[in-house]
């Protein structure tokens, strides 16, 4: 059986699914008519918020959700960056946040390579 990886993340614990990695599966699974128009910079709409699984046990799950911004692909469905779950909101935003951060601004630095392309 595989084991996931999780962070711990006070009070809970945290997944990050990577943020290069579904970019890619976004594009390859609803972009194959992008190949030739993909050279423009790729935009994001980026959410964080609760949702309450149940008050008897204060279980709350914190995904990060990410959309793109960019006109040709404004229609896709938001996809998921990491999720987060405790008995209450992560005590720190800044580890909360830190895998989707330095993913973000990695790829800001190095680009993003999709199909030999940058």
């Amino acid at each position: 059986m595989k084991k996931t990886p999780l962070k711990e993340v006070e009070p809970g614990q945290f997944y990050h699914f990577g943020l290069a990695r579904r970019i890619q599966y976004m594009l390859d699974r609803y972009g194959g008519h992008l190949t030739e128009t993909l050279d423009e910079v790729l935009k994001f709409l980026i959410n964080a918020d609760v949702l309450q699984l149940a008050k008897a046990s204060g279980c709350q799950v914190w995904p990060i959700q990410c959309r793109f911004f960019n006109s040709l692909m404004e229609k896709w469905p938001p996809f998921l960056l990491g999720v987060y779950q405790g008995n209450s909101k992560p005590a720190n935003a800044n580890d909360y946040l830190e895998d989707f951060v330095n993913k973000a601004l990695q790829l800001q630095r190095d680009g993003f390579f999709y199909r030999g392309k940058v």
